[in-house]
């Protein structure tokens, strides 16, 4: 069941352009890729699932509330125990200048800004050692690559009354915010978002996402189908 009313607190700030942001397509080795499944869902249909807010209930931290929840499934997947709670998630998102004693701190996060804390301090103790951008022409083939992705959306107020969110020619924007989406079907996608299994339609996504990445987790076994040495080498250069 989606959510049928606005459960938490948006805080993803509009999305940065940094033309360093290495792009997945240019990794992608089409001899080596393994046939991308019509379907991919890395909870299990929701067996593997992580129902923990993470703060974003509260706090605009949603930002840092999604890479929790993606290290959270991973943990899950390699059969360790998950290192993410809320605090470790709050405790990270003072990076930003939050301070929960001072409500006008709450302000919410530059995405990439978050992407790059992840790789260079790590969130909840998990690093990850490189980020690239996902067109939506590749959204398929990175949910099944790499477990899932970090999306951003800029969310219509018609979201609040939709278990399924849908674009209804909503132009009335009420806030950013960042999910985790483990789960890809056609025309269908799905997230984790203030705990709860969000599906949304495929128009929704067209226009109100604005940013979407894929991660490696640097405790993570690589996924096949990429070219890692030359993702390595040009992050190595970045660095």
């Amino acid at each position: 069941m989606g959510a049928s009313v606005i459960q938490g607190k948006f805080g993803k700030l509009p999305a940065m352009v940094d033309g360093r942001t290495l792009r997945l397509e240019n990794y992608l080795v089409a001899s080596e890729l393994p046939r991308v499944p019509a379907a991919s869902d890395w909870t299990d249909g929701g067996s593997r699932w992580d129902a923990d807010p993470l703060g974003n209930n509260t706090y605009g931290c949603c930002a840092y509330a999604a890479p929790g929840h993606e290290i959270a499934l991973a943990s899950q997947l390699a059969g360790i125990p998950s290192p993410v709670t809320a605090a470790g998630v709050l405790d990270a998102y003072r990076a930003t200048g939050w301070d929960p004693e001072r409500p006008e701190t709450d302000r919410g996060a530059y995405l990439l800004e978050v992407l790059k804390q992840w790789r260079n301090e790590g969130i909840c103790g998990v690093r990850i050692e490189a980020f690239v951008s996902v067109a939506p022409e590749h959204v398929d083939a990175a949910v099944a690559l790499f477990g899932g992705l970090i999306v951003g959306f800029n969310l219509p107020s018609s979201i609040d009354g939709q278990d399924i969110w849908d674009d209804v020619g909503d132009s009335k924007i009420v806030g950013g915010h960042a999910v985790f989406q483990f789960a890809e079907s056609p025309g269908l996608g799905v997230c984790n978002t203030w705990g709860l299994r969000q599906p949304f339609t495929q128009r929704f996504a067209d226009r109100y996402c604005d940013e979407r990445y894929a991660v490696l987790l640097a405790d993570r076994p690589a996924p096949s189908g990429l070219d890692l040495d030359k993702l390595r080498g040009d992050l190595a250069k970045l660095s």
